[in-house]
Protein backbone atom coordinates (compact mmCIF):
# COMPACT_ATOMS: atom_id res chain seq x y z
CA UNK A 1 0.00 0.00 0.00
CA UNK A 2 2.80 2.46 0.93
CA UNK A 3 4.46 1.78 -2.41
CA UNK A 4 1.26 2.93 -4.17
CA UNK A 5 0.71 6.06 -2.04
CA UNK A 6 4.27 7.43 -2.26
CA UNK A 7 4.24 8.09 -6.04
CA UNK A 8 0.91 9.97 -5.65
CA UNK A 9 2.37 12.17 -2.91
CA UNK A 10 5.44 12.96 -5.01
CA UNK A 11 3.26 13.69 -8.05
CA UNK A 12 1.07 16.09 -6.06
CA UNK A 13 4.13 17.90 -4.69
CA UNK A 14 5.61 18.30 -8.18
CA UNK A 15 2.33 19.74 -9.44
CA UNK A 16 2.13 22.51 -6.87
CA UNK A 17 2.65 26.01 -8.34
CA UNK A 18 5.90 27.67 -7.43
CA UNK A 19 6.17 30.80 -5.32
CA UNK A 20 7.28 34.13 -6.80
CA UNK A 21 10.86 35.14 -5.88
CA UNK A 22 11.97 38.74 -5.67
CA UNK A 23 14.58 41.12 -4.35
CA UNK A 24 14.60 44.71 -3.07
CA UNK A 25 17.68 46.84 -3.75
CA UNK A 26 18.44 50.49 -3.18
CA UNK A 27 19.33 52.84 -6.03
CA UNK A 28 23.04 52.10 -5.46
CA UNK A 29 22.60 48.35 -5.87
CA UNK A 30 22.71 47.42 -2.18
CA UNK A 31 20.16 44.99 -0.71
CA UNK A 32 17.42 46.50 1.47
CA UNK A 33 16.93 44.14 4.44
CA UNK A 34 13.56 43.77 6.17
CA UNK A 35 11.70 45.47 3.30
CA UNK A 36 7.93 44.98 3.52
CA UNK A 37 5.94 43.71 0.53
CA UNK A 38 2.14 43.91 0.31
CA UNK A 39 0.02 42.62 -2.57
CA UNK A 40 -2.58 45.29 -3.34
CA UNK A 41 -6.03 44.19 -2.19
CA UNK A 42 -4.64 41.71 0.34
CA UNK A 43 -3.85 42.07 4.02
CA UNK A 44 -0.92 39.66 4.22
CA UNK A 45 2.56 41.16 4.53
CA UNK A 46 5.81 39.59 3.40
CA UNK A 47 9.27 40.55 4.62
CA UNK A 48 12.57 40.47 2.78
CA UNK A 49 15.55 38.82 4.44
CA UNK A 50 18.93 40.45 5.15
CA UNK A 51 19.90 40.14 1.48
CA UNK A 52 16.69 41.85 0.36
CA UNK A 53 15.27 38.61 -1.01
CA UNK A 54 11.70 37.42 -0.52
CA UNK A 55 9.16 34.95 -1.89
CA UNK A 56 5.49 35.57 -2.53
CA UNK A 57 2.77 32.95 -2.92
CA UNK A 58 1.83 31.81 -6.43
CA UNK A 59 -0.16 34.46 -8.36
CA UNK A 60 -2.23 33.80 -11.46
CA UNK A 61 -2.55 37.29 -12.90
CA UNK A 62 -0.97 40.76 -12.96
CA UNK A 63 -0.52 42.25 -9.50
CA UNK A 64 0.40 45.59 -7.96
CA UNK A 65 2.92 45.29 -5.14
CA UNK A 66 3.57 47.98 -2.54
CA UNK A 67 7.17 47.76 -1.36
CA UNK A 68 8.78 49.83 1.37
CA UNK A 69 11.28 49.86 4.21
CA UNK A 70 12.10 52.12 7.13
CA UNK A 71 14.16 55.08 5.95
CA UNK A 72 13.24 54.60 2.29
CA UNK A 73 10.68 56.09 -0.09
CA UNK A 74 8.13 53.35 -0.71
CA UNK A 75 7.17 52.41 -4.25
CA UNK A 76 4.71 50.34 -6.27
CA UNK A 77 5.75 47.60 -8.67
CA UNK A 78 3.55 46.19 -11.42
CA UNK A 79 4.27 42.50 -11.84
CA UNK A 80 2.89 40.10 -14.47
CA UNK A 81 3.48 36.33 -13.99
CA UNK A 82 3.31 35.79 -17.76
CA UNK A 83 6.78 37.34 -18.08
CA UNK A 84 8.30 34.54 -16.02
CA UNK A 85 10.57 37.05 -14.30
CA UNK A 86 11.21 37.51 -10.60
CA UNK A 87 9.97 40.65 -8.84
CA UNK A 88 12.57 43.41 -8.80
CA UNK A 89 12.21 46.63 -6.80
CA UNK A 90 14.51 49.64 -6.40
CA UNK A 91 14.04 52.00 -3.45
CA UNK A 92 15.44 55.48 -2.86
CA UNK A 93 16.71 56.38 0.59
CA UNK A 94 14.54 59.08 2.16
CA UNK A 95 16.47 62.38 2.49
CA UNK A 96 16.78 63.73 6.02
CA UNK A 97 15.92 67.36 5.27
CA UNK A 98 14.34 69.49 2.56
CA UNK A 99 16.46 70.25 -0.48
CA UNK A 100 17.79 69.03 -3.81
CA UNK A 101 19.92 65.89 -4.02
CA UNK A 102 22.09 64.39 -6.73
CA UNK A 103 22.15 60.59 -6.68
CA UNK A 104 25.90 60.17 -6.49
CA UNK A 105 28.16 57.15 -6.22
CA UNK A 106 26.99 55.36 -3.10
CA UNK A 107 25.09 58.23 -1.49
CA UNK A 108 23.27 61.51 -2.10
CA UNK A 109 25.19 64.68 -2.87
CA UNK A 110 23.41 67.62 -1.28
CA UNK A 111 23.11 70.84 -3.28
CA UNK A 112 24.13 73.60 -0.89
CA UNK A 113 21.87 76.68 -1.09
CA UNK A 114 23.37 79.99 -2.12
CA UNK A 115 21.89 83.44 -1.67
CA UNK A 116 21.04 85.18 -4.94
CA UNK A 117 22.71 88.60 -5.14
CA UNK A 118 21.95 91.67 -7.24
CA UNK A 119 24.54 94.04 -8.74
CA UNK A 120 24.14 96.87 -11.19
CA UNK A 121 23.31 100.50 -11.72
CA UNK A 122 20.27 102.60 -10.91
CA UNK A 123 18.70 101.58 -14.22
CA UNK A 124 19.81 98.01 -14.77
CA UNK A 125 21.10 95.06 -12.79
CA UNK A 126 22.10 91.41 -12.96
CA UNK A 127 21.38 88.68 -10.43
CA UNK A 128 23.37 85.56 -9.67
CA UNK A 129 25.34 83.57 -7.13
CA UNK A 130 28.89 84.16 -5.93
CA UNK A 131 30.40 80.69 -5.44
CA UNK A 132 31.12 77.94 -7.92
CA UNK A 133 28.92 74.85 -7.30
CA UNK A 134 30.63 72.25 -5.11
CA UNK A 135 28.70 69.07 -5.97
CA UNK A 136 29.04 67.36 -9.33
CA UNK A 137 27.76 64.32 -11.17
CA UNK A 138 28.35 62.71 -14.54
CA UNK A 139 25.86 63.65 -17.29
CA UNK A 140 25.14 60.02 -18.20
CA UNK A 141 24.20 59.21 -14.61
CA UNK A 142 22.15 62.28 -13.67
CA UNK A 143 19.38 61.64 -11.15
CA UNK A 144 17.91 64.42 -9.01
CA UNK A 145 15.58 64.17 -6.00
CA UNK A 146 13.67 67.08 -4.47
CA UNK A 147 12.52 66.63 -0.86
CA UNK A 148 10.01 69.25 0.31
CA UNK A 149 6.89 69.88 2.37
CA UNK A 150 5.30 71.56 -0.65
CA UNK A 151 2.71 69.67 -2.67
CA UNK A 152 2.80 69.46 -6.45
CA UNK A 153 0.45 72.44 -6.95
CA UNK A 154 2.50 74.63 -4.61
CA UNK A 155 5.71 73.72 -6.45
CA UNK A 156 4.11 74.88 -9.69
CA UNK A 157 2.96 78.11 -8.06
CA UNK A 158 6.43 79.11 -6.86
CA UNK A 159 7.80 78.60 -10.36
CA UNK A 160 10.58 76.06 -9.89
CA UNK A 161 13.13 76.55 -12.67
CA UNK A 162 16.49 75.11 -13.72
CA UNK A 163 19.02 77.53 -15.23
CA UNK A 164 22.33 76.94 -16.90
CA UNK A 165 24.98 79.17 -15.32
CA UNK A 166 27.87 81.17 -16.72
CA UNK A 167 30.42 83.25 -14.84
CA UNK A 168 30.48 86.97 -15.58
CA UNK A 169 33.47 88.99 -14.40
CA UNK A 170 32.30 92.30 -15.85
CA UNK A 171 29.11 93.32 -17.69
CA UNK A 172 27.85 96.33 -19.56
CA UNK A 173 24.65 97.69 -18.03
CA UNK A 174 22.53 100.75 -18.73
CA UNK A 175 23.29 103.69 -16.44
CA UNK A 176 22.13 107.27 -15.98
CA UNK A 177 24.90 108.52 -18.31
CA UNK A 178 24.76 105.61 -20.76
CA UNK A 179 26.23 102.10 -20.80
CA UNK A 180 28.44 101.43 -17.81
CA UNK A 181 30.85 98.56 -17.07
CA UNK A 182 30.07 96.90 -13.75
CA UNK A 183 32.31 94.52 -11.78
CA UNK A 184 29.90 91.62 -11.38
CA UNK A 185 31.85 88.47 -10.38
CA UNK A 186 28.69 86.35 -10.27
CA UNK A 187 27.38 83.16 -11.80
CA UNK A 188 24.35 84.29 -13.79
CA UNK A 189 21.73 82.59 -15.95
CA UNK A 190 22.72 81.56 -19.46
CA UNK A 191 19.19 80.29 -20.16
CA UNK A 192 16.48 78.11 -18.69
CA UNK A 193 16.50 74.32 -19.11
CA UNK A 194 13.11 72.53 -19.30
CA UNK A 195 12.47 69.98 -16.54
CA UNK A 196 9.70 67.60 -15.56
CA UNK A 197 8.65 67.19 -11.93
CA UNK A 198 7.58 63.61 -11.17
CA UNK A 199 5.86 63.01 -7.79
CA UNK A 200 7.04 59.94 -5.92
CA UNK A 201 4.91 57.88 -3.54
CA UNK A 202 5.84 59.61 -0.29
CA UNK A 203 4.05 62.96 -0.93
CA UNK A 204 7.24 64.76 0.06
CA UNK A 205 9.59 63.57 -2.64
CA UNK A 206 9.88 64.27 -6.35
CA UNK A 207 12.16 63.17 -9.14
CA UNK A 208 13.40 65.95 -11.40
CA UNK A 209 13.75 64.64 -14.95
CA UNK A 210 15.70 66.44 -17.68
CA UNK A 211 15.41 65.29 -21.28
CA UNK A 212 18.86 66.50 -22.32
CA UNK A 213 21.64 68.24 -20.43
CA UNK A 214 25.16 69.23 -21.42
CA UNK A 215 28.20 69.40 -19.15
CA UNK A 216 28.29 72.69 -17.28
CA UNK A 217 27.02 74.52 -14.20
CA UNK A 218 23.33 74.70 -13.26
CA UNK A 219 21.06 75.93 -10.48
CA UNK A 220 17.48 75.42 -9.34
CA UNK A 221 15.63 78.60 -8.37
CA UNK A 222 12.11 79.95 -7.83
CA UNK A 223 10.43 83.37 -8.07
CA UNK A 224 12.32 84.14 -11.33
CA UNK A 225 15.35 84.92 -9.19
CA UNK A 226 17.81 84.56 -12.06
CA UNK A 227 15.61 86.62 -14.40
CA UNK A 228 15.73 90.07 -12.79
CA UNK A 229 13.46 91.56 -15.45
CA UNK A 230 10.75 88.93 -14.94
CA UNK A 231 10.20 88.48 -11.21
CA UNK A 232 9.48 90.82 -8.31
CA UNK A 233 12.22 93.11 -6.93
CA UNK A 234 14.84 91.07 -5.12
CA UNK A 235 14.48 93.18 -1.99
CA UNK A 236 10.81 92.20 -1.70
CA UNK A 237 11.62 88.49 -1.48
CA UNK A 238 12.40 87.11 2.01
CA UNK A 239 16.06 86.03 2.34
CA UNK A 240 15.07 82.47 3.29
CA UNK A 241 13.59 81.92 -0.19
CA UNK A 242 16.03 84.18 -2.06
CA UNK A 243 18.26 81.20 -2.71
CA UNK A 244 19.34 78.88 -5.49
CA UNK A 245 20.66 75.32 -5.45
CA UNK A 246 23.65 74.97 -7.82
CA UNK A 247 25.41 71.85 -9.11
CA UNK A 248 27.82 70.80 -11.83
CA UNK A 249 27.33 68.27 -14.63
CA UNK A 250 30.57 66.83 -15.94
Amino acid sequence: MLARILPLVLLAACGQPKGVPGQVMDVWGNPVPDAMIVIEGQSDRYTADMSGRFELPPMSGPQTLKIGAKGYIHDYVEWDPSTGKAVSATLYKKPEKAGFYLVGAGDYYTMEPQLVERKGTELDAAQGIRKEPKVAVEAYNLEILFHTDLNYTEIKQIGLELHRLEFKDKVQLAGPLGPSEVDLNLWVSAGEVPVQIKPMRSRQDYRIEIDKIEPGYYAFTTQDLLDPGEGPPLESIPPEVRISFPFQVR
